[in-house]
This record gives C-alpha cells, sequence and structure tokens, in this order.
C-alpha cells in the first residue's frame, strides 16, 4: 500500500487504508548531523529538499529507497509514522521523492494526524544508523548497534 502511486488514493477508503499504513509502519529519515552534534543538540534535524522552493522533509518507507536517492553512508533515524508525523506539524514533507512519490502539505499532515490520533506511540523510541552507535532512541532495533 505505501508503494502504491498518487492514483491509487482516489477513494476515501484506499485514503484511509494509506493513512492507517503510514502511521504504522516504519519510515526512514536522513539526518543532519553527526552523533556528537546530536549529543551536544539532545536531537535531530532532518534533512530537506526544496520542491517548489519549500522545504520538504523526506521520508522513505525502506533502507533501500533511502540509499537509491541519498549518498552512501547518509545517517539516518528509523521510527514509526506515528511517531515521526507529530513531529512535522506545520511542516512539507516528502514520502519516496521520485515519480511515485506522495508530497506532504501542513494540512495534509495535521489530517492524517487527526486521523490517527487515538493511537498512541509505539513506545520503541528512534533508532539511528549507520554506525549510530548508543547515541540513538531506545536500542531496540537492529539499526541502533546497541
Amino acid at each position: 500500500m505505501l508503494e502504491a502511486g498518487p492514483e491509487a488514493l482516489e477513494t476515501p477508503a484506499a485514503r484511509t487504508a494509506f493513512s492507517l499504513a503510514l502511521m504504522g509502519s516504519d519510515l526512514y529519515v536522513p539526518v543532519e548531523q553527526s552523533a556528537a552534534e546530536q549529543k551536544r543538540d539532545g536531537g535531530v534535524s532532518l534533512q530537506a529538499i526544496a520542491i517548489d522552493d519549500i522545504a520538504h522533509v523526506l521520508l522513505f518507507t525502506s533502507r533501500e529507497k533511502l540509499a537509491s536517492f541519498a549518498d552512501e553512508g547518509t545517517r539516518f533515524a528509523r521510527a514509526s509514522g506515528k511517531d515521526i508525523f507529530p513531529n512535522l506539524r506545520g511542516a512539507h514533507a516528502v514520502l519516496n521523492p521520485g515519480p511515485l512519490g506522495r508530497q506532504f502539505t501542513p494540512d495534509d499532515i495535521a489530517s492524517l494526524l487527526s486521523k490517527n490520533s487515538s493511537d498512541s506511540g509505539s513506545g520503541c523510541g528512534p533508532e539511528c544508523g549507520p554506525s549510530c552507535g548508543s547515541d540513538c532512541g531506545s536500542g531496540c532495533g537492529p539499526d541502533c548497534g546497541s
């Protein structure tokens, strides 16, 4: 469902299924800082690209999609959509940039969050990769290294 093109989201049922799948799936988000900078700053700055002169936070549905877009060795965070999207309120984002990608406006993100507000986070926390050591999230997954 997350790999479907924009035309697959034409019906309300398809949009609902997409939003549920997106919020429940792990997303990969390239980050700007090194592990030391993240620790010093107490968080991460997410990478964005300009689309029509507006910064869009980059989101990917798999490491493979991230790798096909970003340079080798790009640092990233991995977390569920329900953990990532609340932090994108007021921002623009793009899922899997490219011909089958999906852009999100601030209104799209607000709508997505309102449809999924009864669901709480996974409790797992974000994870980092590659070579992130123990400075990332809760360490509950394979990308963390702890």
